[in-house]
């Protein structure tokens, strides 16, 4: 099993951290950078050692289900040839 944990997103400042664990994987953790694009989707850039500007490239989710205390980022993925959507729920502290 692999799992997503997103640990932080700083609404101020548009950064945060990304943690990546599983038992099976070695662990993973990194600053980022996100934004919401005018098509109003989430872009989530990994910084490891570089700066936000020299990051070409991301992930796009689509946001769902926004209120004042939890949201939704829905992302595309392939599993053995069929489309599938993975749901990543997060909920204010």
């Amino acid at each position: 099993m692999f799992r997503r944990q997103y640990r932080k997103f700083i609404s101020n400042n548009n950064k945060g951290e990304l943690s990546l664990n599983s038992p099976s994987c070695t662990a993973y953790s990194t600053p980022i950078t996100w934004f919401i694009n005018k098509d109003g989707q989430f872009v989530m850039k990994i910084l490891d050692e570089s700066k936000a500007k020299r990051v070409k490239s991301g992930y796009v989710l689509r946001v769902a289900n926004l209120t004042d205390n939890s949201f939704q980022l829905i992302d595309n993925i392939d599993v053995a040839g069929k489309a599938t959507e993975v749901v990543y729920q997060f909920s204010r502290n």
